[in-house]
């Protein structure tokens, strides 16, 4: 027996003993059960409001159910020879129950902010698409509601919205809420998604599109392949164009879950799923060259997507010194997001976003979205400033924002007062004040996708 032989067995036996530690009920778990009246109040959260999307709207037993069906999407992979180092389901559920509650305090203002500022505007969330955003991968989460700026949060969600009639809500855990494990992010995520989608199907839970990067790739996969399956497998025949859902990645090969489909499994996503990847000619880390970018073509175009490519190096004064002025490879995309100087390049991964989802512009004063679309311009890292090599990168979470972006209501000032004073506080307005934190060069590891996750 050769190497390759044992360790494939030793893989294989770990993965049959995989089913047990799944489903030893969370002995060492510490979540606790939802009562009928909590998931009665969990399942009557509709998304009728911008408002509710802050909050859980799927039930402990939905996330469950969930679980299941990805283990078994993941078992069809090569990625199920791992499936004994993922967490059990309790454990599963409790880190997503935890990640919503967590961010709550951050994502319930916000949300009550940008629907008070939509109708002072006249835009129904009817006239919008919803994008779920997986928070792992160098998606910009933070600058669009989990970062500590409430303002800013605000601003860049309205500014998207009126500009591309997008508006995002998020899956809240983080990679590092999964010990940075990619398969266990993919299971975790991907059954949150899947929850999700069949509460979509309920007319529950609206859900246009995901948007994923890089390290959250296979929860996207997973949750879509799932899905599909649960839909007849294409069965049905070829879903309207409106009724698909839309699948959005940035920075990423589509080798995590999606390559290793039978040509019956391709065919069954290409009916009932939009896919686009983007990516830049110029990241090495999804290669490089005519034969990568036509494999990468052939790939999405296999279950139905498209291959989308921007050139970074004949764009590269758009990104400003990043670093000491070279390509910023895989980092072009969290940059984009992060910079004010890379505003035209944000702009074009959202058009392409938008028109996967099959959004379109708010219908306002050209000149009321142009105000809006300033106030949501980022503050620029050290390096769009200052060459000095002993700093190479100032992390800007929101709290940084300037005020007075917003034209101010009533709502919105009630909001930052209660947000900085915390529950309780007294009547003094004005956000907490936000240390801008410095990483120096020797802690910086090499491009901006590595903020820790």
């Amino acid at each position: 027996m050769d190497l390759k032989t044992m360790l494939d067995a030793q893989l294989r036996g770990r993965h049959a003993a995989s089913s047990a530690h799944n489903d030893d009920g969370g002995a060492n778990s510490t979540l606790v059960a939802e009562t009928k009246d909590e998931a009665a109040v969990v399942a009557a959260r509709h998304h009728d409001t911008v408002a509710t999307f802050g909050v859980r709207s799927v039930t402990h037993t939905e996330l469950r159910d969930a679980l299941g069906a990805v283990r078994r999407t993941l078992d069809a992979t090569p990625f199920g020879l791992s499936s004994y180092q993922v967490p059990t389901d309790d454990s599963l559920i409790q880190t997503i129950v935890e990640g919503y509650e967590r961010e709550a305090a951050k994502l319930e203002p916000m949300y009550a902010a940008l629907e008070g500022e939509l109708t002072m505007r006249g835009v129904a969330l009817d006239q919008l698409k919803v994008v779920t955003m997986i928070a792992a991968g160098g998606c910009p989460f933070r600058e669009y509601g989990l970062g500590d700026g409430l303002e800013h949060g605000v601003a860049m969600q309205l500014s998207m919205a009126l500009k591309h009639g997008i508006i995002f809500d998020f899956v809240p855990v983080t990679f590092s809420d999964f010990n940075s494990h990619i398969v266990s992010l993919g299971v975790g995520v991907g059954a949150a998604l899947l929850a999700k989608l069949r509460a979509r199907e309920a007319g529950r839970v609206r859900m246009d599109g995901v948007m994923f990067a890089c390290k959250g790739t296979l929860a996207a996969a997973l949750a879509a392949r799932a899905f599909v399956l649960e839909d007849g497998g294409g069965g049905g025949g070829e879903a309207d164009d409106r009724a698909k859902l839309a699948l959005f990645g940035m920075g990423t090969d589509l080798t995590q879950g999606f390559d290793d489909m039978t040509d019956e499994s391709a065919c069954a996503c290409s009916m009932q799923l939009n896919l686009a990847a983007m990516n830049s000619l110029q990241d090495t880390n999804v290669g490089h060259g005519e034969a990568t970018k036509a494999g990468l073509e052939a790939r999405a175009a296999r279950f139905g997507g498209t291959a989308v490519w921007i050139d970074v190096e004949a764009r590269l004064k758009e990104f400003g010194t990043f670093g000491t002025g070279s390509n910023p490879e895989h980092g072009w995309y969290p940059a984009a997001f992060r910079r004010k100087c890379c505003s035209a390049v944000k702009a074009s991964i959202l058009d392409e976003l938008a028109c996967l989802v099959g959004a379109t512009p708010c219908d306002l004063d050209e000149v009321a979205v142009a105000a809006v679309g300033g106030a949501a311009g980022e503050v620029s890292q050290a390096s769009d400033v200052t060459s000095d090599v002993g700093h190479a990168n100032v992390e800007t979470n929101a709290g940084c924002a300037p005020r007075g972006a917003l034209i101010p209501n009533a709502m919105l000032l009630d909001l930052k007062a209660n947000y900085a004073n915390g529950p309780g506080g007294g009547t003094k307005l004005g956000l907490r004040h936000v240390e801008t934190k410095v990483t120096l060069l020797k802690d910086f590891v090499g491009n901006e996708m590595f903020v820790a996750e």
